[in-house]
């Protein structure tokens, strides 16, 4: 078991090492090719600041008259409903509560499985499964992902309905993106390899 978790820590280690991008280190490397910017000089004592010529024009009677314009007049009352139609069938067909039933009634699983296998308590499984305005966090979603065995390929899915996506700036997303790509549900090892890159851990 041991040599398996060791296997496993270097293979995620390469792993990070080919795809993190540390956006703070990125943000402070100014790259040596760009000519450093030169400081501005302070204005002459006792001159004052010139206004140029166009800041001081005055709008001519078009642009007044466009400036009186109303606004764009409102979407008819039939392509909002149209829209509002739309966006319902598409959630409905498309959304988290019934992608989330699915798969747990294809796959015979529980809540109390999935409590136990990621640690996302029931009362909050209940409120995405039960279809409410509730919107999970993508943490919860990343812990649903493990309870669910899924792929990486559904977990990718299962993260878009949400609206999330995997962040290559993020360890936490690429640890679980690892997991789910080689299909590693163990609890502890998940726990072990987050808390090794300083990561919280599921059900922390």
């Amino acid at each position: 078991m041991v040599r398996h978790h060791e296997e496993i820590r270097q293979k995620l280690a390469r792993y990070m090492t080919e795809h993190y991008i540390d956006m703070a280190a990125k943000a402070n490397s100014i790259p040596a090719f760009l000519p450093k910017r030169p400081d501005p000089e302070p204005p002459a004592k006792g001159r004052g600041l010139t206004i140029p010529a166009f800041l001081r024009r005055k709008p001519d009677r078009a642009e007044e008259a466009q400036a009186g314009m109303p606004c764009a007049p409102m979407p008819q009352a039939r392509t909002v409903n149209e829209i509002d139609d739309f966006l319902k069938e598409s959630f409905e067909e498309e959304g988290i509560a019934k992608r989330l039933n699915l798969y747990m009634y294809e796959r015979d699983i529980t809540t109390a499985m999935i409590y136990e296998r990621c640690f996302v308590d029931r009362r909050l499984i209940s409120k995405i499964t039960g279809g409410t305005n509730y919107h999970p966090s993508k943490n919860t979603m990343l812990a649903l992902c493990i309870g669910l065995r899924l792929n990486l390929q559904e977990g990718e899915e299962f993260l878009l309905l949400a609206g999330y996506s995997f962040s290559n700036a993020s360890k936490y997303d690429l640890i679980m993106k690892f997991m789910l790509q080689n299909e590693i549900y163990d609890l502890d090892i998940i726990n072990e390899m987050l808390y090794l890159y300083e990561q919280p851990c599921l059900g922390a």
